[in-house]
């Protein structure tokens, strides 16, 4: 479990990646798909987690904006269902900062989720793998979701 010391410090550094300036081409490509597999740790468990997120580039400020979704199974005691969208930012290079609003469901409930992330794209031609790192706040309990991104852009 990361202390909440080193979690503050990284949602400080995506906060301040998500203002900072950027001079970054959209690369080629305005869409991105990609699948996610890693591991949500929170306070009782280490879980896995698979997902998909998607990105669309948003045609202003050389593909600095974009929007996008996410969809993960986290695979704990109970499975858990994870769906958002949100506004994704890549300040500088290949660096994506997100700030994402949507839902969780677990055993017939479903509770309000918010998310922060970051994580770094390397590309190969239209393909890129991506280390990711994401704070999610659900009904005032906190996760770390860690793991890598592969994806296409198209």
């Amino acid at each position: 479990m990361l202390s909440n010391t080193i979690t503050k410090k990284i949602g400080m550094f995506a906060a301040a990646a998500c203002f900072s300036p950027a001079l970054f081409a959209a690369g080629g490509h305005n869409n991105h798909a990609a699948l996610f597999v890693g591991v949500t740790n929170s306070s009782h468990a280490d879980d896995a987690t698979i997902g998909g997120e998607y990105e669309r580039r948003l045609p202003f400020k050389h593909g600095m904006f974009g929007v996008g979704a996410f969809g993960e199974v986290i695979f704990g005691d109970h499975k858990a269902y994870l769906a958002g969208a949100g506004l994704i930012i890549h300040p500088w290079k290949d660096l994506r900062a997100n700030i994402s609003l949507g839902m969780e469901r677990t055993e017939g409930h479903s509770d309000s989720l918010t998310r922060v992330g970051i994580a770094y794209d390397f590309h190969y031609q239209k393909m890129s793998i991506s280390p990711t790192y994401n704070y999610d706040t659900v009904n005032g309990h906190n996760t770390n979701v860690i793991g890598l991104a592969i994806g296409m852009g198209f």
